[in-house]
């Protein structure tokens, strides 16, 4: 889900949708989750990984506008063909590294991605979290392939003084408490950008 990022900016930028507080309508499937099953806006999609939703966005903006942005965002490595561009960041051949996600986040942030300024600002303002005297902009992702979890937590904290980038990646061994792995993606973030004293 981490690639809700750049996929909401390509949803914008090709007027998929206009902003951030246009509607998803459900079109009344079962889902994997019961909050999934209603009408959401981008943002509110965004925050609950609805992954059926941007799948729809997805088919929507069509397999050219997820080749040509992909390719100019630089994003990984991305593997997908028109049976799979709907999907393809969840399963499949795809890999991008940590150091891949801080390079695109400090593109976004620097405004270095080829975007108008408009779709950058919506999606800067859809994903900024207040946290204390901070900004935090972030997103989680967690898949699962050939039963291996793999867990994300990518973003950017925004402080008086600097911004510091974070790409954390979580693949847990075996007897995990799958209860817990959703927030330690975020614990073990945070407490590492405390120990380096980028958070306080």
């Amino acid at each position: 889900s981490t690639f809700m990022i750049p996929n909401s900016l390509i949803v914008i930028e090709t007027a998929t949708l206009q902003g951030a507080s246009d509607t998803i309508y459900w079109p009344g499937d079962e889902r994997a989750f019961d909050s999934w099953e209603q009408d959401m806006t981008l943002k509110s999609a965004f925050f609950r990984s609805c992954l059926p939703c941007y799948q729809q966005l997805t088919r929507k903006m069509g397999l050219a506008n997820m080749k040509k942005y992909t390719s100019a965002f630089a994003y990984g490595k991305m593997a997908f063909d028109s049976t799979s561009f709907d999907s393809f960041w969840v399963e499949g051949d795809s890999k991008i590294s940590q150091f891949q996600q801080i390079e695109f986040l400090k593109k976004f942030y620097h405004s270095q991605l080829p975007i108008s300024k408009r779709t950058e600002t919506i999606v800067k303002n859809m994903i900024r979290e207040p946290l204390g005297k901070y900004q935090l902009s972030a997103k989680t992702g967690w898949s699962i392939q050939n039963e291996i979890d793999n867990g994300w937590y990518v973003g950017f904290l925004e402080a008086s003084d600097n911004t510091y980038y974070f790409a954390t990646n979580v693949s847990p061994g075996n007897g995990f408490d799958r209860k817990e792995f959703s927030a330690i993606r975020k614990k073990v973030t945070m407490s590492g950008l405390r120990a380096l004293g980028m958070l306080q």
